[in-house]
């Protein structure tokens, strides 16, 4: 059960990552309403799943701190670094970029 939540806890972190750097919204072809309704779909799904991660590893285990950790790097590598991106798509982001802001609160 202990490796099954480890798998778990680092597909959800690469999951938290590919839905911070994903664009699925093509601004041509939907209308303001459904392209809202689908970002902010997005956006409560991905900080929900953050906000599980942070619990998970607030149970202080060496491991699942680790594997949070590692999972977060993975998901940035393929999906946020540059190393993956075409450098002339220049699209823009359907989510703003994860931050802690709601600590300055």
């Amino acid at each position: 059960m202990y490796i099954l939540a480890l798998v778990v806890i680092f597909f959800t972190t690469v999951f938290v990552e590919f839905l911070s750097h994903s664009n699925y919204v093509d601004k041509s072809n939907v209308d303001q309403v459904t392209s809202g309704l689908l970002q902010t779909t997005l956006y409560g799904l991905r900080i929900g799943l953050a906000y599980v991660v942070i619990l998970v590893v607030l149970s202080f285990n060496g491991g699942v701190f680790l594997v949070g950790i590692v999972g977060h790097s993975l998901g940035f590598l393929f999906f946020g670094s540059r190393i993956f991106k075409n450098p002339s798509s220049g699209k823009n982001l359907d989510l703003p970029p994860m931050s802690c802001s709601f600590w300055l609160i």
